[in-house]
């Protein structure tokens, strides 16, 4: 389906500047190698981007919550004495498939947020990406975010070196 979808972008013109492809991995292992087949099963006329998470998204938002305040701080400690871990950390943990299980990653991230839409993209502007990468690396943020780095970034033109 992925192939098909940038078969389909590639007849645009002019063709789109670059192509995102995202998904939760959702347990199946084989999601990114579906994505990396259609990546490689031409040479496009714009970069692919995959980004493949394990095992939800908000996986990805957990990695850069940070409690704002005494409430908030209270939130997490709740969630990691429930849980047995830091959900930020070890977010590739939150495994449970049924809607608020335990370990449903969808009832952390509201528990945490309370379903609040700024909350959570908070939770991905704010913190620096050196914590996205390093609490993300077991969920595919790492990954996903090195992707953006090396084949979008170069599109709006020179990196300042770090």
């Amino acid at each position: 389906m992925a192939e098909q979808a940038l078969k389909l972008l590639a007849t645009l013109d002019p063709p789109p500047d670059a192509v995102i492809l995202m998904r939760d991995a959702d347990k199946l292992s084989r999601r990114r190698e579906g994505f990396e087949q259609a990546r490689h099963a031409q040479p496009w006329r714009f970069p692919v981007v995959v980004g493949v998470a394990h095992t939800k998204r908000e996986c990805w938002i957990l990695a850069g919550y940070e409690p704002r305040d005494d409430a908030e701080r209270a939130l997490l400690e709740r969630e990691r004495k429930e849980l047995g871990f830091d959900p930020r950390s070890c977010a590739e943990q939150l495994t449970a498939s049924e809607d608020g299980a335990k370990r449903d990653a969808k009832r952390v991230l509201r528990a945490l947020t309370g379903g609040d839409q700024q909350r959570e993209e908070a939770c991905m502007k704010e913190p620096p990406l050196a914590v996205l990468k390093q609490r993300g690396a077991a969920t595919g943020l790492m990954n996903y975010l090195d992707e953006i780095e090396a084949r979008l970034v170069p599109l709006f033109g020179q990196v300042a070196k770090r």
